[in-house]
């Protein structure tokens, strides 16, 4: 299940700073909104540290 928390701390984030706030007329401005997110996210990767 704490792979989960990441899953949807991800949804959450891409929630927050690329879609809420945004303002889509159609569904390939929100793809493209998504996929722009994405690609910020994962141009600096940062690793997780698995805790107890």
């Amino acid at each position: 299940a704490s792979w989960l928390n990441m899953v949807e701390r991800f949804f959450r984030d891409l929630s927050e700073k690329a879609i809420r706030r945004g303002s889509f007329f159609n569904v390939d401005d929100l793809i493209g909104a998504i996929s722009e997110y994405i690609n910020q996210h994962n141009e600096k990767p940062k690793p997780f540290i698995w805790t107890a």
